[in-house]
């Protein structure tokens, strides 16, 4: 079978015959590296394992000589001690026996010279021990070593650290009559001032009054130990070939093999500083040190290991070494056949490699020749389908994905032939949908070109159909005006991929304008981005908007005229007040001066009716009544007069609980309560004093009225009545009124400023004043069984 040169299925034989040989091959490479490890990892450990039991090895021996020489230390103190006590005592015996043989055959100065004399040749510890004798007094009677200090008294003499040895010395053999001292001295043979530790030993001789003493320097005693342990060291052997060294930090050699000579400079034949590195490895607490061994005292060529360790004390190194080559033999004769093996499993890999190998490539070419057929097969079912559109035969496809495949085909087009049909009808459907909506639909490109519209898109543009403006850019129909800001829009359009409620104007063809609003959105296009521009009339959203601003600017003449109405009010009600209170005061016979005034009330009264005129029209609407409950709007007014009013004055509260319900304006009872107790409070605000409210139900009969109250009011009567006062102990005058159903009118006392001519207003809508005894009292009715009353919490707002 012939396969051509770019066909999948001469690409997997190729690939899969390059993939078969790949694995193999790294299978056998992975096999062999494996071996090569393995192999490798037995040697290194026979390697390690060796070293290991040598290191361990070295390591005992240092130890043991660092241990041995710890103990030595630890005995120069008490070694130094016994021997200067054992020579003391005989010292003392010696001379107290002397003395008793001799006293009856000299004097005391005779036998205190025999004593002494008898001391001073005497010598110990290579002689370089002697004797001393002070007498109580501290003056010296016998030093051996320092004849020059004899008769001397010492007894202040101190060492240099301030220690007063002889008086020490003195003291200890007065109280315990023997005894250890420990102090520095001046050695012999050194630098003037040079000062060593030194211990003693003093006994005291009572014959003479005298004490007996002998000291050792304990670096000389130091000195005999180090030379102790250097000939043990120099014994010690292990193994076959291995010894313990020691040497001092400055690289002088103390043992074999250079004893006595400085190897500081010595190297191995790689060039390393062999006693160099010992001694930092002994600096640093120890360490394990690799060198080929020099040729010093005998010693072979050799590869070595050495273990070391410090003597801080005695600026010492001391160490151990063994020589290696055994090791390095076994372990060459483990390479060798480690070597031998590897060929072995290299040939064996090999054999097998090719053997895979041909048969892989057997597999892989017949079923590339099967691949290569269903792929045929394909190709002849996409060229009828194309015509055709007929489903593919599954029969002669050998393998189960291809028949899978080839029935995924015949599902899918299936399908599509189903979505075919339903993207027609959707296309019908959605484009009637857009021609009937009444919003304008224009699609374009990223020149401003219309691709696609809509009818009233069209008619938009001034257009009678769709052939007038396809490829014509929409600037042609957008006003010169607005002509910037579209080009600007359609650059923002493309940069950022959307343009929000953006109004232009479009132009028709006889000059009319209408203003749109468009939104537009960045598609993707055939081959192309595009712009989806959605367009919506706003002529009559426009005429609204200016019906609104104009509506605006009338309702804020009207709340001018309402501010300005309301201050010639208050002015207004000043007139007519001063002008009835003068033509009160002017007699019966003042004649054309009550005229004038007359004619002042009269002008101030059309005044008046024109002022009402105009909050007549400031208004909004008139005042709604509806049921409520005053007692929480009362407790509401009380609460915000409370931050207003001084603290000398005390708010008091007498509120029925159960007051009912009324029907008013909650907020013109919240205003009238407001004022009342304002007014009371500037009637009050100089003396203080408390300001009650009362809010209680009662009944009122036609005696309890000034004048027969109207049709209204007594049938109200029947319903109840429910009053509110405001009153205090420093109200001035009452309330004046000529009728219940009368507006109240109030004495400047009372009511100052707006709130005079606001209760007026105010009160005949929400109810009656009637005078009270202090203050001022306000009557509202109430049906007997309130079915239309709303509840109203303690708490409600007003409103």
């Amino acid at each position: 079978m012939i396969m051509p040169a770019h066909s999948i299925a001469r690409k997997l034989l190729v690939t899969m015959s390059l993939m078969v040989a790949c694995l193999i091959l790294g299978l056998g490479t992975l096999h062999i590296f494996q071996e090569y490890s393995r192999y490798r990892n037995e040697v290194d450990a026979l390697w390690g394992e060796q070293v290991e039991a040598r290191k361990q090895q070295l390591v005992r021996q240092v130890e043991e000589v660092a241990g041995y020489i710890h103990f030595k230390r630890s005995q120069i103190t008490d070694r130094a001690k016994g021997v200067v006590a054992g020579r003391v005592r005989d010292a003392q015996a010696a001379a107290s026996h002397l003395y008793q043989v001799s006293k009856g055959l000299h004097s005391r100065k005779e036998l205190q010279s025999l004593v002494r004399e008898s001391l001073r040749t005497q010598r110990f510890n290579n002689g370089r021990g002697y004797f001393f004798i002070f007498a109580m007094d501290g003056t010296v009677q016998l030093h051996a070593a320092q004849p020059e200090l004899e008769q001397k008294n010492l007894l202040s003499m101190q060492d240099n650290e301030g220690a007063f040895v002889i008086r020490e010395m003195v003291e200890l053999a007065r109280s315990k009559g023997e005894g250890f001292v420990s102090y520095r001295w001046p050695k012999p043979g050194l630098s003037s001032g040079q000062e060593l530790e030194k211990v003693s030993f003093v006994k005291y001789l009572p014959e003479l009054d005298w004490l007996i003493g002998a000291g050792e320097y304990l670096d000389d005693m130091e000195t005999e130990i180090q030379a102790e342990v250097l000939a043990r060291i120099e014994k010690m052997r292990f193994e076959q070939d291995g010894y313990v060294f020691a040497g001092q930090w400055d690289g002088v050699s103390l043992t074999y093999p250079a004893k006595g000579e400085n190897a500081l400079e010595q190297v191995d034949a790689n060039g390393l500083e062999i006693v160099r590195e010992l001694i930092a490895l002994a600096r640093k607490d120890g360490g394990f040190l690799r060198y080929v061994m020099p040729k010093l005292g005998g010693e072979r060529h050799s590869l070595k290991l050495s273990y070391v360790r410090g003597v801080k004390e005695w600026q010492w190194y001391i160490g151990a070494g063994i020589y290696l080559d055994d090791i390095q033999a076994a372990t060459a004769e483990a390479r060798h056949q480690l070597r031998r093996d590897i060929v072995k499993i290299v040939g064996l890999a090999l054999v097998l490699l090719l053997t895979a190998l041909l048969g892989g490539l057997l597999f892989v070419r017949k079923t590339a020749g099967r691949i290569q057929e269903a792929f045929a097969s394909f190709e002849n079912f996409f060229d009828t389908a194309a015509r055709e559109k007929e489903d593919m035969q599954l029969s002669g496809l050998h393998f189960a994905e291809f028949r899978s495949l080839a029935g995924a085909l015949n599902r899918m087009l299936a399908e599509k032939r189903t979505m075919e049909e339903g993207l027609r009808k959707s296309e019908e459907k959605y484009r009637v949908l857009i021609e009937t909506t009444g919003i304008g639909f224009v699609r374009i490109d990223g020149e401003g070109r219309v691709l696609d519209a809509n009818q009233e898109y069209v008619r938009l543009s001034g257009h009678d159909d769709l052939a007038g403006i396809l490829g014509q850019r929409v600037t042609e129909w957008t006003a010169e005006h607005a002509l910037a800001r579209n080009r600007q829009a359609l650059r923002e359009c493309v940069k950022q991929g959307f343009v929000r409620h953006l109004q232009i104007d479009y132009v028709d063809g006889r000059g009319g304008i209408t203003p749109v609003e468009i939104n537009a959105t960045v598609v993707q296009g055939e081959g192309q981005p595009e712009i989806l521009c959605i367009c919506h009339d706003i002529s009559i959203r426009k005429g609204l908007e200016e019906r609104l601003r104009q509506a605006q600017k009338m309702e804020a003449i009207g709340t001018l005229a309402g501010g300005i109405a309301h201050d010639f009010n208050n002015i207004l009600a000043a007139i007519l007040g001063y002008a009835e209170m003068a033509k009160r005061r002017l007699p019966e016979a003042a004649g054309s001066a009550r005229d004038d005034i007359q004619e002042v009330l009269r002008a101030g009264l059309r005044a008046r009716d024109l002022v009402k005129q105009i909050l007549t029209f400031s208004r909004k609407g008139g005042e709604e009544r509806a049921p409520l409950s005053p007692k929480p709007i009362v407790k509401e007014a009380l609460k915000f007069l409370r931050a207003s009013i001084p603290a000398n004055i005390e708010i008091r509260e007498d509120i029925d609980p159960d007051c009912g319900f009324i029907l008013a304006d909650p907020t013109n009872i919240h205003q009238i309560v407001v004022n009342l107790c304002t007014n009371a409070f500037h009637a009050m605000e100089a003396a203080g004093g408390p300001l009650t409210v009362v809010l209680k139900n009662v009944e009122l009969g036609e005696s309890d009225l000034a004048v027969s109250p109207p049709r209204w009011w007594a049938r109200g009567r029947a319903w109840g009545w429910r009053w509110c006062m405001a009153s205090s102990k420093a109200m001035g005058a009452w309330c004046r009124w000529k009728a219940p159903w009368a507006p109240a009118r109030f004495s400047a006392s009372i009511c100052r400023g707006s709130a005079r001519g606001w209760l007026c207003r105010k009160v005949p809508r929400s109810g009656r004043f009637l005078p009270a005894r202090s203050g001022f009292s306000m009557w509202m009715t109430r049906p007997a069984s309130p079915s239309w009353a709303r509840p109203c919490s303690p708490d409600s707002a007003i409103g």
